[in-house]
């Protein structure tokens, strides 16, 4: 049986909305390390607008030790 994944909403200072999907819910620093990781690794003109909502997906919480 898997787990159900969970949203976890982060919205930033630009009035973006980062949804992190989750396998369990995430603390304020976790959910920042990941925006902060997603922003590092996208090119410049894919970069998110003001007013956009981007989806991002995680293992986190998956595997249980």
């Amino acid at each position: 049986m898997s787990k159900s994944r969970i949203y976890n909403t982060f919205r930033d200072d630009d009035n973006v909305t980062y949804q992190i999907m989750a396998y369990r819910q995430l603390n304020g620093d976790e959910a920042k390390k990941k925006v902060i990781g997603f922003l590092s690794n996208a090119k410049l003109k894919r970069r998110p607008h003001p007013g956009d909502v981007v989806i991002i997906n995680t293992a986190i919480g998956l595997r249980t030790n």
